[in-house]
C-alpha cells in the first residue's frame, strides 16, 4: 500500500523491502475488492486504479470491459483515473481512444494471459503497428493488465504516462495481473448478481402477472397430484365452491365428492393422462348458490421434481347462465324456424349470422350464401326508397328499434314489400352483441292499397264528371240517400228552394215550402205509388248501394220508367 509502512532487517536488500511492500499493496487492494458491498464496487474498483497508477508512476488509468450486445462484441470504459500531480494532458483525455481499445483488445483476443507493457513507446520497433497510433497521441509508455473472469479475457486496466518508465521485474507483472484478476472477477460477480436480481424481478413480474391474470378468471382452478389428491385451490369467488379450498388440500375425490363427481374427474384424469387433455365435459352440482352447471376441462401437468409423477390441473367453469341462455336460444330459434314471418340475425357490424326457412323461401337466398354478408347487399334494390333506407340505417347505427315498410328484392331481382321490425340484441351485461330482424310480407296488402288507391281516384272523376252533368240539367236534380240526406243536386234544385239550407247533408223533410210541390213532382217522376198521403214518403230503389259505382247511376235511374231526375237509394 502506498505510504504503508513495513519494517524489514537492516540487512535486508531494498530488494526484499520493496517485494514486501509489493505484496502488502496487493494484499490490501484484494482485501479491499473483497470486503467491498455490492453497492459501493465502483468505489472500490476507482480505489484500486488510483492505487495502482502511483504505484505504477502512470498518469492515467481506465478500466475497459469487453461484452457482447445484441449478438456482437463491444468495449465499453467504465472507470478512469488521472494523476492530480501529473499536468500533462494527452489528447486521450481521461479515457482511452476507441482507436487505442481497439488495438488492445485485438492482441488480449489473441492471447488473455499476457501483460502488454510498453516502457517506451518512442524506442518501439517501427515494425510494431501501434507505434505510430500510440505516439499520435503523445503515449510515451502504456501498461494494459488484462482482466480473466471464467476463463476468457473479460476486459482489461490501461495505464499510460506522457514519458518512459522504469520496467517491472517478473513478480511485480504478475501481481498487478493478480489485482487485475481480482477486479475482473468483482464485476463478474456484480454482473451475475445483477442478473439474478433481474431474474428475481422478472419472476416476480411474471409471478404478478399470472396472479393477475388469475384473479380476473371466473374459473375454479385446481391443482391435483398423480393420485388425485388437491395441492392446490384458486378462485376469485370461493363462494361458488362446495368446499373451503381448506378442506380440500390434502384429500382425494372420493373422500368428499359425489360419486357422479369422483367418477367424472377420475375419467379426465384417465383421458389427459393418454391425450394431454380431457373435456369440455358439463356437469350439474349443488353449491351454496343452488344446483349449477359447470364445465370442466382436465390438463396434464408437468412434475416439478424429476422423481415425481406427473399431475394435473382441472379448470371448472360455472356456465349456469350462458347454458339457460343456449337454451332460450335453441327454443326462440326453434320457434323461429316455423315462423312465416323472415327472421334474420346479424352480428355488431350487421353481418348475417343466422336466417329461418321463411327467409330462404322468400327471398331465394341460402344461409350458407347470406352468411357473412350485409343484408343490405341483398335486400335492396334500384326501386328501394332511399329515404326509407336512410332512415333504416341511421336508427341501427344509434343502436334504436326501427320499424318500417320498404322494399325489397328476392334473388332473381323479383321485388316485394315487407313490413320490417330491427332490435338491437343486448347480453346479460348489457352489452351490445347484434341486431335480429322480423320482416313481415306485405306485398299482396300493397296491391290492394295500389288497386283501392285506383277505385278512389276513379271514383273521384266520376264524380266530377257527374256533378257537370247534373250541373248541365235543364230541369232541377236532387239525389237524396236512404236517410234523406241530401247527396246531389244542381242549382236549379236549389232554386226551388230559395227560403230552405239546400246544402250537401240537409235532411228532406226540413224543406217546408210546396210539399204539395213536391208530390206532384215524385208522381210525375216515379208513378202515384210514391205519392205522400198527407205527409211525403219516399220510396226506394231496389238496387245494392254497397256494390254500386256512382259512374252507373244515370244508368239504374234510366231503368225506371221515364224521365227519373230524383230518387232514394236503401243499402242493401
Amino acid at each position: 500500500m502506498v505510504g504503508s509502512k513495513v519494517s524489514v532487517s537492516s540487512s535486508g536488500s531494498a530488494a526484499e523491502a520493496r517485494t514486501v511492500q509489493n505484496h502488502a499493496l496487493v494484499i490490501e487492494l484484494l482485501s479491499d475488492l473483497i470486503r467491498a458491498p455490492l453497492c459501493q464496487t465502483d468505489a472500490a474498483i476507482d480505489r484500486v486504479l488510483s492505487r495502482l497508477g502511483a504505484f505504477c508512476d502512470m498518469d492515467q488509468a481506465c478500466l475497459v470491459r469487453l461484452r457482447h450486445k445484441d449478438g456482437s462484441a463491444c468495449a465499453d470504459t467504465t472507470h478512469a483515473w488521472r494523476s492530480p500531480q501529473n499536468t500533462a494532458r494527452t489528447a486521450m483525455g481521461d479515457v482511452l481512444l476507441p482507436q487505442i481499445i481497439d488495438a488492445l483488445r485485438t492482441r488480449f483476443v489473441a492471447d488473455c494471459d499476457t501483460v502488454i507493457d510498453m516502457l517506451d513507446v518512442s524506442a518501439l520497433p517501427a515494425t510494431v503497428p501501434e507505434k505510430k497510433l500510440f505516439s499520435a497521441y503523445g503515449i510515451g509508455a502504456l501498461l494494459a493488465l488484462p482482466m480473466q473472469a471464467g476463463g476468457r479475457c473479460t476486459g482489461f486496466i490501461g495505464f499510460t504516462a506522457s514519458s518512459s518508465r522504469q520496467p517491472f521485474d517478473g513478480a511485480e507483472v504478475q501481481l498487478l495481473k493478480t489485482v487485475a484478476d481480482a477486479v475482473g472477477n468483482l464485476l463478474a460477480r456484480v454482473d451475475a448478481e445483477s442478473e439474478i436480481a433481474r431474474t428475481r424481478d422478472s419472476l416476480a413480474a411474471a409471478r404478478n402477472r399470472l396472479q393477475a391474470t388469475l384473479d380476473a378468471l371466473p374459473d375454479l382452478i385446481l391443482e391435483v397430484d398423480a393420485e388425485g389428491r388437491y395441492r392446490s385451490v384458486h378462485t376469485r369467488d370461493p363462494g361458488q365452491m362446495m368446499l373451503s379450498p381448506e378442506a380440500l388440500i390434502g384429500h382425494t375425490d372420493e373422500e368428499l365428492m359425489p360419486p357422479d363427481i369422483v367418477a367424472l374427474n377420475r375419467q379426465a384424469m384417465a383421458e389427459a393422462r393418454l391425450k394431454g387433455r380431457s373435456g369440455p365435459h358439463p356437469f350439474d352440482i349443488d353449491t351454496p348458490r343452488g344446483r349449477r352447471r359447470y364445465v370442466l376441462t382436465v390438463t396434464t401437468r408437468a412434475a416439478n421434481k424429476s422423481d415425481e409423477k406427473p399431475g394435473y390441473v382441472f379448470i371448472a367453469r360455472d356456465m349456469t347462465e350462458e347454458w339457460r341462455l343456449q337454451r332460450e336460444t335453441e327454443r326462440l330459434s326453434l320457434i323461429a324456424r316455423h315462423m312465416t314471418n323472415l327472421v334474420l340475425i346479424a352480428d355488431t357490424e350487421q353481418r348475417i349470422e343466422w336466417v329461418n326457412p321463411a327467409f330462404e323461401a322468400r327471398t331465394g337466398w341460402l344461409l350458407e350464401d347470406v352468411r357473412g354478408r350485409h343484408p343490405q347487399e341483398i335486400s335492396r334494390g334500384p326501386e328501394t326508397d332511399s329515404t326509407t333506407k336512410m332512415r333504416i340505417d341511421t336508427a341501427l347505427a344509434a343502436l334504436e328499434p326501427v320499424r318500417d315498410e320498404i322494399l325489397n328484392y328476392t334473388r332473381d331481382g323479383t321485388p316485394y314489400w315487407v313490413d320490417v321490425q330491427v332490435y338491437p340484441l343486448l347480453g346479460s351485461d348489457g352489452a351490445h352483441v347484434g341486431y335480429v330482424s322480423v320482416e313481415t310480407d306485405i306485398t299482396e296488402r300493397k296491391r290492394q292499397d295500389a288497386a283501392l288507391e285506383r277505385l278512389a281516384h276513379d271514383a273521384n272523376e266520376a264524380r266530377a264528371r257527374l256533378e257537370m252533368a247534373v250541373e248541365a240539367l235543364p230541369d232541377a236534380f236532387a239525389y237524396y240517400d236512404a236517410e234523406n240526406h241530401l247527396v246531389l243536386c244542381n242549382q236549379r234544385h236549389r232554386d226551388l228552394y230559395p227560403n230552405a239550407e239546400v246544402s250537401t247533408g240537409a235532411r228532406l223533410n226540413d224543406l217546408s215550402e210546396s210539399i204539395a210541390g213536391i208530390d206532384a213532382a215524385m208522381t210525375y217522376c216515379l208513378g202515384p205509388q210514391f205519392a205522400g198521403q198527407g205527409a211525403y214518403t219516399k220510396g226506394s230503389i231496389g238496387v245494392n248501394y254497397a256494390c254500386l259505382e256512382i259512374g252507373r247511376i244515370p244508368a239504374a235511374a234510366a231503368s225506371i220508367a221515364r224521365g227519373v231526375w230524383c230518387f232514394g237509394m236503401t243499402a242493401s
